[in-house]
């Protein structure tokens, strides 16, 4: 049994199918539509649409949203990440003295490590069809996010038997976004 490839399949001049093959993230040929700029942008579209959705699945992002969507949360939390290295650096004083197991400056290696991975789910964000400023502006979360998390865990501390409510309240009036 053979191989089926795909074929354009539009009706050509004598009744039968047209055997041409269809042109990338197309359905028909270049004879038969699949070149003109509307069919070309729609198909580069279902292209990144694919080659995100490789993306969320190697990067580990949710499946129940689209895969531009599920880029966006993990830039987000790999910003957050970053946020959190740089503070851990900042607070170590000179990285080249941060020496940790094994001879090395772990925190300075995380922050790297995860600046590399930022760099590559953003960029997989916008290749995958998510706006530029989008991108951006998960990048710029992380800076609001952080202070928020440490706020709630020393409220947490200071207070087990808090409200609940009194407690976001004064995370939200607090928060202040880490400025680099």
């Amino acid at each position: 049994m053979g191989v089926s490839h795909a074929i354009c399949g539009a009706k050509t001049r004598d009744g039968g199918p047209c055997k041409n093959p269809p042109m990338a993230g197309q359905r028909r040929c270049r004879m038969h539509g699949g070149s003109i700029p509307a069919a070309r942008r729609a198909g580069e579209r279902r292209i990144a649409e694919v080659e995100a959705a490789k993306h969320v699945a190697a990067f580990g992002g949710r499946l129940d949203v689209s895969p531009a969507e599920a880029l966006l949360e993990l830039v987000q939390v790999k910003a957050t990440e970053v946020a959190y290295w740089e503070q851990r650096v900042a607070e170590s004083g000179d990285p080249a003295q941060a020496i940790g197991e094994g001879g090395y400056a772990t925190p300075l290696l995380m922050l790297h490590k995860t600046q590399d991975q930022l760099a590559s789910y953003s960029a997989a964000a916008i290749k995958g069809g998510a706006d530029q400023a989008m991108v951006q502006f998960a990048t710029m979360q992380a800076g609001w996010i952080l202070p928020m998390l440490y706020n709630a865990i020393e409220l947490g501390r200071a207070d087990p038997d808090s409200d609940p409510a009194e407690i976001a309240r004064h995370i939200f009036e607090t928060a202040r976004p880490i400025t680099h």
